[in-house]
């Protein structure tokens, strides 16, 4: 599983605990968590990552932090 393999280099790289990350990718448990927030995405029309709401309107932001803080000031200048 391509996936998995990804997965678990990212997790060996972050230090993460090797055989929980294994037990809880391949736990029943954590994928109904994982598919309802998917579920919950799919709803809003999320597109991708990452996706964020202010005020309850969906922004897809290219993966920089200029563009993120960009989004924040603007939504801060037009608060009221």
């Amino acid at each position: 599983d391509t996936a998995f393999t990804d997965f678990n280099q990212n997790a060996k790289q972050l230090g993460l605990d090797a055989d929980k990350f294994k037990k809880d990718y391949a736990s029943a448990a954590i994928n109904n968590v994982i598919n309802a927030d998917m579920a919950e995405g799919t709803k809003a029309n999320v597109q991708g990552t990452p996706a964020f709401f202010i005020n309850g309107k969906l922004h897809q932001v290219q993966n920089s932090v200029d563009a993120f803080s960009k989004l924040l000031d603007e939504a801060l200048k037009n608060a009221k």
